[in-house]
């Protein structure tokens, strides 16, 4: 995606749009484990972070935190070029 930059902003965005579907599809199972696994899943929910390894704080939902992540993370990569962002 990075190295596709010189082309525009689109892919950002494509990854943008990426990320909302799994959001989507993310609320879709939970809603189903907890059905079926109710206390356990509750449990879990409370100790796990939803999509991005990083703890939502307790006064922002968890749907909008994880948009605000994708979209610092979009801007960090249409910011700073793919040279300064490769680890070697």
């Amino acid at each position: 995606m990075v190295l596709t930059l010189n082309n525009g902003p689109e892919p950002i965005f494509l990854w943008l749009v990426q990320v909302a579907g799994y959001i989507i599809l993310a609320k879709y199972e939970e809603k189903h484990l907890e059905k079926e696994f109710a206390k356990q899943f509750r449990k879990y929910e409370a100790t796990v972070p939803f999509m991005f390894p990083i703890k939502c704080p307790s006064k922002i939902p968890e749907i909008p935190f994880t948009l605000l992540i994708a979209v610092i993370i979009a801007f960090v990569f249409l910011i700073f070029p793919f040279s300064l962002l490769r680890l070697h």
